[in-house]
């Protein structure tokens, strides 16, 4: 018996960020904070915004955690 695995389509609206914006990230559980994005780094799949936290700290996320554009 062989096992298949069908293609699911992704259902996530495709995000377009800019550098310079700000966004509003939910980094840990239930913090959520506006954020402005520093650089874009291209992944395999997607491209991850490098944010700018303030206070000279940035985080590499992936686009899920965005919560607002």
């Amino acid at each position: 018996m062989q096992a298949y695995t069908l293609a699911v389509p992704n259902n996530q609206p495709e995000r377009k960020f800019k550098v310079g914006g700000k966004i509003r990230v939910n980094l840990h559980h239930g913090k959520i904070e506006d954020v402005f994005v520093r650089a874009l780094i291209e992944d395999k799949d997607a491209l991850k915004p490098q944010l700018d936290l303030g206070r000279e700290q940035t985080a590499l996320i992936h686009a899920y955690r965005v919560v607002q554009d």
